[in-house]
């Protein structure tokens, strides 16, 4: 453990990780179902709290993107969303995304999907936190020597400068 840098959170963790984060994508999606099923079926349903209806659906969908990053399909879609790619910036919207469950969790009126929401809104959080420590100690980040943020973009040229070194393409 060097000077500055987070504790070894340990070598083994990356499959378990992996996984955990498989099952969170997939408890996020059907957390945020069961909220919008339990917004419906309430009194008043989801006109007496429009705000739950929406986070319940950003929810369905973060959790969406999460299992999609987390299984690399399609492989396109970590080119889009490349901060999902790396352990760092991944941890981070889990973070936001965990965020948002005990938002919507604590708001509600103690149902299943409320207590479902909050569970899976803990169990996030701490897989976030694992994943600052873990991408931290394990160089996930910018990279000086090549010019590339690993697990995710390039901090070099664009497209367009690229094509406006080569005579070849018209811009």
């Amino acid at each position: 453990m060097g000077k500055g840098r987070a504790p070894d959170c340990g070598a083994g963790l990356t499959p378990i990780l992996h996984w955990v984060n498989v099952v969170v994508g997939v408890a996020l999606v059907a957390g945020g179902v069961l909220t919008l099923i339990g917004l419906f079926t309430s009194l008043g349903g989801s006109a007496a709290n429009p705000l739950n209806f929406a986070v319940s659906l950003y929810i369905s969908f973060f959790g969406a993107m999460l299992l999609m990053g987390e299984l690399n399909m399609p492989a396109r879609f970590l080119v889009s969303f490349g901060f999902l790619a790396g352990r760092v910036g991944r941890s981070l919207f889990e973070f936001f995304v965990s965020t948002l469950c005990l938002l919507v969790g604590f708001s509600g009126n103690g149902k299943f999907a409320d207590i479902f929401i909050i569970i899976v809104g803990f169990v996030t959080l701490v897989t976030s936190i694992l994943y600052i420590c873990y991408g931290l100690d394990h160089e996930v980040g910018y990279s000086a020597d090549d010019g590339v943020l690993r697990g995710g973009a390039s901090t070099g040229p664009g497209r367009a400068a690229k094509r406006s070194d080569n005579p070849s393409v018209a811009i």
